[in-house]
């Protein structure tokens, strides 16, 4: 414990007497090595006491990366934030002279033999501290950072040669996860509340958070090892320490009081947390828990901070416990499902990923009475139309979380680009807008590992949900048109309004429609032949040109593989999608004509000079906004930075219309770099793609519907970076990266056949 825990020690330390801005730099440094060291120590604590790994393995693995972990976590200490390169140099050499000794230290536990180091902690930690304190000098740091290393040489020296390519690689993902979020995380609250603020939160949460930490990486292994569940026994005296908190949270007079007090709730919360993550790492069962908890705490920093400024960061261990807690014990707790419950829950799932119901932060479902619904927030979080896909995304993740490690890819670019996109806010100034952003950019990403995850569990299952909601929704919205008097469609529902329904929902039911039709025309000709000529009804009134573009390809897909298997219904589902929407559109153009008619006799009656004025400053302004972005673009050519992280701050609002392009925004806001990882993913799945030898109608289908998305739609519209169009498109990626592992049967035929002899053995 004295080794994991030193930098914690000098943290509160620094904390209670009052060195708050020494408070911040150090952990600041703590998480760089957290985002370092602790990513690629894979959880060898819990692997070595359970003798799944050997620490003789684990030593040899970090000799020879301790050098380039301690240079990369030096370099993300003194190139975001105001650090002292002296205090930085020492408390990394601290860090990895204790990675390098721990797997020692881990094994002499589990030999139930002492550790001859400990004495010399005690003795030398005191007098680091007094030195700080009196005469704000570093000299004895230094022996201090060393002295880890001085009883475990011997041990160092025995290490065995070891493939370190299959060391924990799910262990390394979830510590990958939550280092990399951690660092992130205390660099935002830096950033946005400052050194000294930040200087007693840190310390605060450092208190608070010291028993949830100790029994995660220390003490819970150890009983989970012995069997034994401590927290039965502690039930009194962690409700005393929870009455506590909330004293001091109460009477408290300072922030760093505040922020105690909150920090010991959290701790306790924590606790149970972190026992039933124990019980998810013995089936490697984490990553997706880990991925969700931390990746929603750091797109809540900015989101909060914006709402309700810099003081609710007091709160952010209780509400980093919260998260922890509701998705480590449901993940435990749904590990224990049976087969019909976990179908009921994938199908509730799946109607929630496409339902177009939106809600907002203020509490309140989205319903606009106007005639044209809420088109711009302006700039408020909390009137932003948020879809119920994103809790169906995350808390699906968290559900299914068996497929996750399946889909290597998704997770490499998920993770890749969540660093990246902290890079260049980082490495810009993490300004409130970039960081919101920077949520708004990686949420949708997270469902490429739903749909790898869903499509490796039961494919043919979501397909058939998809199927039945498409039955039941489409043909109720068009009615809820057609009953408003409109032949375009309409954003109100009566009971809730949808957001963007003209620009992206249309896009995303031809998207489904298509692959649900490649998926399951064997099996439900009936249901999508009737379903069809409605679609394509509804796509004509959603005036979506990608949409229409879109049921275009997807017809000519269908002409392909119907003419190719000699499918007449196919076929004639192809003349049906025709004639409907020529019949519809005819319709729509006899109305518009019709009131164009009207308006231009009405237009006689007004002034011609107004007509003539508005029509000259609307031209100008739009000279003016091609104009305000054509100097940005050159502006960026000037400064190489810009090019490669992005600017400080985004496009302004009115700008933003004009940046009709997925990439070119990406680029613009945080550079280049975010764009490799979107890059490397399309490129391995052409890749894959192209080495497959049998290329059922299936995969060639849903193959051209992800190019289309990816690669049409993104390099013209900003639908991949909405919450809604954007789950759906990298969704529908994942299935396909998963259909393209050569182990997934992906013929038609077979997968419905299959399925059914699945359910009859049930």
């Amino acid at each position: 414990m004295t080794l994991s825990y030193s930098l914690s020690g000098l943290l509160m330390v620094l904390g209670l007497t009052g060195n708050y801005s020494m408070a911040a730099e150090v952990a600041i440094v703590q998480g760089a090595v957290l985002a370092t060291f602790y990513v690629l120590s894979g959880d060898a604590r819990h692997m070595i006491l359970s003798e799944r790994m050997q620490a003789r393995h684990v030593v040899y693995f970090r000799l020879l990366t301790v050098l380039p972990l301690a240079v990369i976590s030096y370099l993300l200490t003194i190139s975001v934030t105001d650090v002292s390169a002296a205090l930085a140099a020492a408390l990394i050499l601290r860090r990895a002279t204790e990675w390098l000794a721990e797997p020692h230290v881990t094994e002499l536990e589990r030999q139930h033999q002492p550790w001859n180091g400990l004495l010399l902690q005690f003795v030398l930690f005191p007098l680091v501290i007094f030195e700080i304190l009196y005469f704000g000098s570093l000299w004895l740091i230094w022996p201090w950072a060393v002295s880890p290393l001085l009883h475990s040489l011997k041990f160092l020296l025995g290490a065995e040669r070891y493939n370190i390519l299959s060391m924990g690689k799910a262990h390394t993902a979830s510590t990958a996860v939550m280092g990399i979020s951690n660092y992130i995380l205390r660099v935002l609250v830096v950033d946005l509340a400052g050194k000294t603020f930040a200087g007693m939160v840190f310390p605060a949460v450092a208190i608070g958070s010291f028993a949830g930490t100790m029994f995660a990486n220390i003490v819970g292994p150890s009983l989970l090892r012995k069997g034994l569940n401590v927290l039965l026994y502690l039930k009194v005296p962690l409700m005393m320490w929870t009455l506590i908190g909330v004293g001091i949270f109460i009477f408290s007079q300072t922030v760093f009081q505040q922020a105690l007090g909150l920090s010991i709730i959290g701790g306790v919360i924590m606790l149970f947390a972190q026992q039933s993550r124990l019980h998810l790492l013995r089936e490697d069962h984490t990553l997706g828990a880990d991925t969700m908890v931390h990746l929603v705490l750091v797109c809540l920093v900015p989101i909060m901070y914006s709402i309700t400024g810099q003081q609710w960061l007091t709160s952010i261990y209780l509400l980093n416990a919260a998260l922890a807690w509701g998705f480590y014990v449901l993940s435990d707790k749904l590990s224990g499902l049976n087969q019909l419950q976990r179908h009921r829950l994938l199908i509730l799932t799946s109607v929630l990923l496409v339902l177009p119901i939106f809600f907002q932060i203020q509490g309140d479902i989205y319903l606009s009475e106007s005639p044209e619904g809420l088109l711009d927030s302006g700039g408020f979080l909390q009137l932003v139309p948020l879809p119920f896909s994103l809790l169906a995304c995350y808390l699906g993740l968290v559900f299914f979380n068996e497929g996750i490690t399946n889909s290597k890819p998704a997770i490499v670019t998920l993770s890749l680009l969540f660093f990246l996109l902290s890079v260049s806010a980082l490495v810009t100034g993490s300004s409130p807008a970039k960081l919101i952003q920077l949520v708004q950019v990686i949420l949708p990403v997270a469902a490429l590992l739903l749909g790898a995850s869903l499509a490796w569990l039961n494919r043919n299952l979501v397909a058939r949900t998809m199927l039945n909601f498409l039955l039941a929704f489409i043909p109720l919205h068009l009615l809820a048109t057609w009953f408003q008097g409109k032949l375009e469609l309409t954003h109100n529902l009566y009971l809730f309004s949808i957001y963007q329904h003209e620009l992206f929902v249309p896009l995303v039911m031809a998207s489904i429609f298509a692959w649900v039709v490649l998926e399951l025309f064997e099996s439900h000709k009936k249901q999508l032949l009737f379903l069809a000529p409605l679609v394509a009804v509804y796509v004509v009134a959603g005036n979506s040109r990608m949409a229409l573009i879109g049921l275009s390809v997807f017809a000519a897909i269908f002409m392909v593989i119907g003419v190719r298997s000699k499918q007449r219904y196919m076929l004639g589902m192809l003349v049906m999608i025709a004639v409907s929407s020529l019949s519809y559109n005819f319709l729509q153009n006899t109305a518009r004509q019709q009131t164009e008619t009207i308006a231009i006799e009405e237009s006689y009656e007004a002034p011609a000079d107004r007509v003539e004025k508005q029509s000259r400053v609307s031209i100008h302004d739009d000279i003016q906004k091609d104009g305000s972005v054509f100097h940005q673009w050159l502006d960026a050519l000037e400064n190489p930075s810009i090019i490669i992280f992005g600017h400080a701050w985004p496009m302004e609002r009115h700008e933003l219309d004009r940046s009709t392009n997925y990439y070119s925004d990406l680029v613009y806001n945080f550079g280049l770099i975010v764009v490799f990882p979107i890059v490397f993913l399309l490129i391995y799945t052409v890749f894959r793609f192209a080495v497959t030898k049998e290329k059922s109608p299936v995969l060639i289908g849903l193959f051209l519907i992800v190019l289309y998305h990816i690669v049409v739609v993104g390099f013209t519209k900003l639908a991949l970076k909405q919450p809604y169009p954007g789950i759906i498109t990298f969704f529908l990626w994942g299935v396909l990266l998963t259909m393209l592992k050569s182990d997934v049967k992906t013929d038609l035929k077979s997968d419905f056949k299959s399925e059914q002899g699945k359910q009859l053995e049930s």
